[in-house]
């Protein structure tokens, strides 16, 4: 098996790097780049997701990214929300996605994810303080971090893009094994499939896909917070 990028003097058909793999060992087969393909199945499942995760990936680093006041405004908040130890350390959500950076989009999911409770609060107070020029961006992202759905749907897709660009970061490694390689890979599909498909790899239904702990944990406690919520609303109805 060979695998590399696109560019002419590893894969062409005449005088490249696989020609001359070719020439030494005929059946071997030829695939892209690992690396590529693992970043190009990521984007791909972003796409099939509401364009709201996309705007909230794109638009919340970039409303930190050049502005000092803004980085300090919002660790003011971060540590006044959280006075103890036990947030310490925490990453803060600065990081920008890059579409040439393969191994970001999982750090800036999970970085907006941990933070998601303290983002809620700022761009709460921002659409509140803020100018005419910020204030209808500042509105749309608080409105998006008050989705329980907009939540659920980091909860789910924070561990498997973590785990795809963690197999990723090995095939970038420099001195790594290649049948360790290909076995952690043949693992990474393996595990994934077994979350959606039965042993005749057909698909399960809904109920039974596993969509990780987290998320089931998740869901659970909101559909209680909403009982909840709907008992109060018709207690005060009553009354």
């Amino acid at each position: 098996m060979f695998s590399s990028d696109g560019a002419s003097n590893m894969t062409g058909e005449n005088n490249s790097l696989w020609s001359r793999v070719k020439q030494e060992s005929p059946h071997c087969i030829k695939m892209g780049c690992t690396c590529h393909s693992l970043a190009l199945c990521i984007q791909k499942g972003f796409e099939k997701l509401p364009s709201s995760l996309g705007f909230m990936l794109l638009e919340i680093p970039k409303w930190f990214r050049k502005s000092s006041l803004k980085h300090e405004s919002y660790k003011m908040l971060f540590e006044t929300m959280n006075m103890g130890e036990e947030r310490a350390g925490t990453p803060l959500p600065f990081m920008s996605l890059s579409a040439t950076r393969w191994l970001v989009r999982g750090k800036v999911i999970y970085n907006i994810l941990v933070n998601w409770m303290e983002l809620k609060t700022y761009f709460q107070c921002a659409s509140i303080q803020g100018s005419n020029g910020v204030w209808y961006k500042t509105r749309i992202l608080h409105e998006m971090l008050s989705d329980d759905c907009n939540y659920l749907y980091f909860v789910f897709s924070s561990p498997i893009v973590i785990e795809f660009e963690r197999v990723n970061s090995l095939f970038q490694s420099t001195n790594a094994s290649p049948s360790r390689l290909l076995h952690e890979l043949d693992t990474h599909f393996k595990a994934f499939n077994q979350r959606v498909n039965d042993q005749d790899r057909k698909l399960l239904p809904l109920e039974k896909i596993d969509f990780g702990a987290k998320f089931k944990l998740e869901c659970k406690q909101l559909c209680r917070s909403e009982k909840a919520l709907t008992v109060d609303r018709l207690l005060g109805v009553q009354q």
